[in-house]
């Protein structure tokens, strides 16, 4: 769960630990409507009172309430992730035109002397996401009758 708000009482800065040197402490944070979350952060420098801040809430059963906090600006689906940057609503297809290559390359199945046939075909899906030239061993299947081939590769 997501919460942000301003912090209102800070605990005392433990000392670092870790290769990172992480210091943690027990913050309370006061959200718009008054409600009251205290929890344990961990950070390089510490945290001050009056500091608005939105964290990512988990319930550790060793350690209790425990926030991480989490960049408005880079967030995404309520935690950290990409560094910012949006996601390839086409990457499913293009993992699936990657696959369907490398198990076209490195079939056995395909004769010596239709590899160069294949190649070409393989080519022209990955421009256009359409079969330019259909092998001659293929059975006639429509060219359209793949979801995904109106993407660009």
């Amino acid at each position: 769960m997501q919460i942000s708000g301003q912090i209102t009482a800070v605990g005392q800065l433990g000392s670092p630990k870790g290769s990172f040197n992480i210091c943690y402490q027990d913050i309370e944070i006061t959200g718009a409507t008054g409600n009251k979350m205290t929890g344990n952060i961990g950070s390089k420098k510490g945290y001050q009172g009056n500091e608005q801040i939105t964290v990512e809430v988990t319930e550790d059963p060793q350690y209790g309430t425990k926030f991480k906090r989490v960049d408005p600006q880079y967030a995404q689906g309520g935690s950290q992730g990409g560094g910012g940057q949006k996601a390839d609503p086409n990457k499913e297809i293009y993992i699936k035109r990657e696959v369907a290559i490398k198990a076209v390359l490195g079939s056995s199945m395909i004769p010596n002397d239709q590899v160069g046939v294949y190649l070409v075909a393989v080519m022209g899906w990955i421009e256009t996401g359409r079969w330019q030239v259909l092998p001659s061993n293929v059975q006639n299947v429509p060219a359209d009758s793949f979801p995904g081939d109106d993407v660009q590769y």
